[in-house]
């Protein structure tokens, strides 16, 4: 027989049947390996965006209790004023 065996008699042109289970198995794993990164991409994709939505909500909220304080001592320090001046 050739070198190069045909197709039909070994599966895989110039390969024997262990070396072409081999990269069958190899193969597969490939596979699986690519969907559980593509699950795991997924996921730390939800992670992220999960995380901006609770950030822009603390954004949100921490404005506006700054807002308050800032409403706070603005109205304290003219009480203060005042009643240095009396």
């Amino acid at each position: 027989m050739s070198p190069r065996r045909s197709l039909r008699k070994t599966g895989t042109w110039g390969k024997s049947h262990k070396e072409a289970s081999a990269a069958s198995r190899l193969l597969i794993l490939v596979e699986q390996m690519q969907g559980r990164l593509d699950t795991l991409f997924e996921a730390i994709d939800l992670t992220r965006r999960t995380l901006e939505d609770k950030i822009d909500r603390l954004e949100v909220k921490v404005r506006s209790e700054i807002g308050v304080l800032t409403s706070a001592v603005r109205r304290n320090s003219e009480d203060i004023r005042h009643l240095q001046q009396q």
